[in-house]
């Protein structure tokens, strides 16, 4: 005689599969956020470098931080800005000679990744535009500091970063100023040195016209109708970035955070130690023992 086969029933595999379903509902996003803290920590050892590269930069330079942008004529291929004829280098192209990759230079959460610097494509500015130094406020013609005006308004704010005045490069606006420099800084550990952010210099509204975004400074702004390379650079959003752990996007996609998205942003500070910052921690206040009330990791005076 025949011994009868057992089976699963309908109704039993009914059940297992409703039970891996569940399971997977459960460990899927635990696992996608695992992999956004993954990102987050890459980009927090990317600052830490990039701010070390920076400080070995000020060391064999009497303790001046590098230049924003420095005008080259050799039309290197692989600076930040090439024309054929002339170029500019970065404060990336400065530093880079310390480092010796530019993979450490774009941020994992960034919608650009690309390290290649030699081609043509969108790809090429990737290692350019994902961190960035904030700018002394003299480069704007003069001005004691930078002033937020547009979410709160008289709250000052100062940089550390200057810019050589490229007139071929068409800025225009841009005065000649140096960068500061370690000795200038009075509480390195507080003052920021770099951020995620999407582009050298913070971008400082300097090029054309530029219009208010959705930004926490008001010189945070977006560029309408930039070039097309890289992708999305006309809607893009200056400044310091939140790429990071976000619960919700801001409103020009990728390109876009500050308040309301709930993400953190990656800074490296003078001193050399690098920290992930919720987006509005990021922005507290201090005041001055002259009454002033500042950004407390944006004000190199005190």
């Amino acid at each position: 005689m025949r011994s009868p086969k057992n089976g699963f029933t309908l109704i039993e595999l009914l059940v297992v599969i409703a039970i891996i379903a569940i399971l997977a509902a459960i460990l899927f996003p635990v696992f996608a956020q695992a992999r956004a803290q993954a990102r987050k920590t890459t980009c927090i050892s990317n600052t830490k470098q990039v701010g070390l590269s920076i400080l070995m930069y000020v060391q064999d330079y009497d303790e001046q931080l590098p230049l924003l942008f420095v005008a080259d004529s050799s039309a290197d291929s692989s600076d930040f800005w090439v024309n054929g004829v002339n170029s500019v280098k970065s404060w990336q192209n400065l530093v880079q000679p310390y480092t010796k990759n530019w993979g450490m230079f774009v941020c994992p959460d960034s919608a650009l990744t690309g390290s290649t610097v030699t081609n043509t494509t969108g790809d090429r500015e990737c290692p350019f535009v994902d961190y960035g130094i904030p700018a002394v406020s003299q480069i704007k013609g003069g001005a004691a500091n930078f002033t937020d005006t547009y979410y709160n308004t008289n709250i000052a704010f100062q940089g550390i970063g200057g810019m050589y005045a490229d007139q071929a490069w068409k800025l225009g606006t841009i005065t000649g100023t140096g960068s500061a420099t370690l000795a200038s800084i009075a509480a390195p550990a507080s003052m920021t040195m770099a951020t995620d952010a999407t582009a050298p210099d913070w971008w400082l509204g300097a090029s054309g016209s530029a219009t208010p975004a959705t930004g926490a400074l008001s010189y945070i702004t977006s560029w309408p109708g930039g070039p097309p390379s890289p992708p999305g650079y006309g809607t893009r959003q200056f400044g310091p970035m939140d790429y990071h752990l976000k619960t919700k996007g801001g409103s020009c996609g990728p390109y876009c955070g500050m308040y309301g998205t709930g993400g953190q942003i990656c800074t490296v500070f003078v001193d050399g130690h690098s920290k992930a910052i919720n987006i509005s921690q990021y922005f507290v206040t201090k005041v001055t023992s002259a009454g002033q009330t500042v950004y407390q990791y944006l004000w190199p005076a005190e």
